[in-house]
């Protein structure tokens, strides 16, 4: 993954990441604007005239792209293999509580599920279940959107980010685009786009790269995802007794694994896992905050 960089805060903000990561052994490097238009020779725009010129980059070599539905697949299936059920299209309406307040279970589409554990994992629905408990979280759900361009000849083979405009885009096997930007602006639950989105990302992406003004747009798609104060996920039992809530992950794609061993941990013993125990609901009654630079909030 190449970070092309528009301005001195930006890089400073990046050689610090870079220190961290090199703490934890991973590679992050910075690099000159010559190293980074031979890492992308298709990046024509931002020169010394443009809006925003490029000052340089950093250089992410142990990062790269999965596709994200076989991998959830190959979840699923290995799940499944251990005797995991799964309901597909079986939408859940409402959280159960006792007369006694505790969790009882869910009132789904197809009908009720007792259980006395129960974990809420649902991304952007997650105060929409959560507060048919009659519980309020410290979450905000935000559409991202994303969008793909027709396919065409191998021309990028790093993953471009470029966040002071606002972007990032990598190219598919099948040679397509596959470009994101910023989420709206507030809270959302919608799962288009909005126009204004859509111009303001190609926009930026064209005056970096104004040959692919040319390209046709494919495809476009939206969905919701919750964001917490600090940007940090939440991995904790709530104050409804038997009630569990993973959220907040900001995408998280990449840390379900480590993320869905350290719930079960907790749900198994009543204990949070030591990997997750910073993660709670007690950091936001103190403005505890988990700081990190990788996080949207900390930047």
């Amino acid at each position: 993954m190449v970070d092309v960089v528009h301005n001195y805060p930006k890089m400073r903000d990046l050689r610090r990441r870079q220190l961290t990561m090199d703490i934890y052994g991973s590679s992050y490097e910075q690099i000159s604007t010559e190293q980074v238009r031979k890492l992308i020779p298709a990046l024509t725009g931002g020169g010394a005239n443009s809006r925003l010129p490029i000052i340089g980059g950093m250089v992410h070599k142990d990062a790269g792209v999965t596709r994200h539905d076989a991998v959830a697949w190959g979840y699923a299936r290995a799940a499944d293999s251990l005797g995991v059920e799964m309901h597909q299209q079986t939408g859940v309406k409402s959280l159960i509580r006792g007369t006694n307040g505790n969790i009882e279970g869910v009132d789904t589409v197809k009908g009720i599920v007792k259980a006395k554990k129960v974990i809420v994992s649902v991304s952007g629905h997650t105060t929409t279940l959560t507060e048919t408990a009659g519980l309020r979280l410290p979450l905000r759900t935000m559409n991202l959107t994303a969008f793909v361009s027709e396919p065409i000849k191998p021309l990028v083979d790093v993953i471009v980010n470029c966040s002071d405009l606002g972007f990032y885009f990598s190219q598919s096997d099948k040679g397509e685009l596959v470009i994101g930007g910023a989420p709206d602006s507030g809270q959302s639950f919608r799962r288009d786009i909005k126009q204004h989105v859509f111009e303001d990302t190609v926009g930026a992406m064209l005056e970096l790269f104004p040959a692919f003004k040319k390209l046709k747009l494919l495809r476009q798609w939206g969905g919701h995802l919750d964001i917490t104060p600090d940007a940090s996920p939440i991995m904790d039992e709530t104050s409804v007794s038997g009630l569990y809530v993973s959220a907040g992950w900001w995408g998280g794609y990449k840390a379900i694994p480590a993320g869905g061993l350290t719930m079960a941990h907790q749900v198994a013993t009543n204990s949070p896992h030591p990997l997750m125990a910073d993660f709670s609901f007690n950091r936001f009654k103190n403005l505890d905050y988990i700081l990190e630079t990788g996080t949207t909030t900390a930047r």
